[in-house]
């Protein structure tokens, strides 16, 4: 039975694969190509759902940290005998866009 990570990575693959062979019109080049979509730097992940791309003109968005802003937490206990320190970073934020319709999500891709 294939792990959860290979699953993953076998849907990006093939999401990949797929918008890597598809034409954006008849004889003007494919909708992914060179780790592009539309001339713009493309990303897979399995954060979204499956057959969902978004795309995001990234100077609109705007984070706002919240709380205690970025939090720190530092082990030196539990991996003592192997020699290594743990830190845990845990940013409380807050993600908008200052243009709501800069944000395109599409679904159903197949």
């Amino acid at each position: 039975m294939p792990t959860t990570a290979a699953l993953r990575s076998f849907r990006r693959r093939r999401f990949v694969k797929l918008l890597s062979t598809r034409e954006r019109a008849s004889g003007s080049g494919f909708i992914w190509e060179d780790g592009e979509v539309a001339d713009q730097p493309a990303f897979a992940t399995t954060v979204v759902p499956s057959a969902t791309m978004l795309r995001v003109y990234w100077p609109s968005v705007v984070l706002a940290s919240r709380g205690r802003g970025l939090e720190l937490a530092i082990d030196p206990y539990t991996a003592f005998k192997d020699g290594r320190i743990t830190v845990r970073a845990i940013a409380t934020v807050d993600v908008g866009a200052t243009v709501p319709a800069a944000i395109l999500k599409s679904a159903s891709i197949t």
